[in-house]
């Protein structure tokens, strides 16, 4: 059964006409457990990723194998201090369970790296730990706040 919190997600996705589908799964957390389960890999993931950019939060998307470039995203969003938010900062700004993030936290700036639209569809967090949503990569640049950057780097297999 689809939790609540998934289907309220959907709703407000689909007001903003942001095309998803909803994925049922065990109760996973780890991404690599969740795309295994699916039949995919972290390639075909975006991750929603809460960050502290001196003293504003933001949503930073990417793809869910590269990796983040720090120095490129203080300089593109011309910031000094850049970090993850931590456990209790995540789920106070988000009210959702750490690591259960969304592509759409309202209220908060969100920026999208153009690698995510790479591909048409990518995977991603719902706040629930047994929904994923498959997402049009092109729709995220709906979401209300968003900019589409270049803040990470290819993964590297070296």
């Amino acid at each position: 059964m689809i939790e609540q919190i998934a289907l309220d997600y959907s709703d407000a996705l689909k007001a903003l006409d942001i095309e998803h589908k909803i994925l049922e799964h065990p109760h996973l957390v780890n991404p690599e457990e969740v795309q295994g389960f699916l039949g995919e890999t972290v390639a075909d993931c975006v991750a929603s990723l809460v960050m502290k950019a001196d003293d504003k939060f933001v949503v930073i998307l990417k793809k869910g194998d590269d990796h983040l470039n720090f120095k490129k995203i203080k300089k593109t969003l011309g910031v000094g201090d850049l970090r993850f938010a931590t456990k209790e900062e995540f789920t106070e700004i988000t009210k959702l369970p750490f690591g259960a993030a969304r592509i759409y936290i309202q209220g908060l700036d969100t920026y999208i790296d153009q690698r995510v639209f790479d591909k048409e569809y990518l995977n991603g967090g719902t706040g629930s730990f047994t929904c994923t949503f498959k997402y049009k990569t092109a729709d995220m640049k709906k979401i209300p706040g968003s900019t589409v950057l270049e803040v990470s780097d290819e993964p590297s297999f070296l």
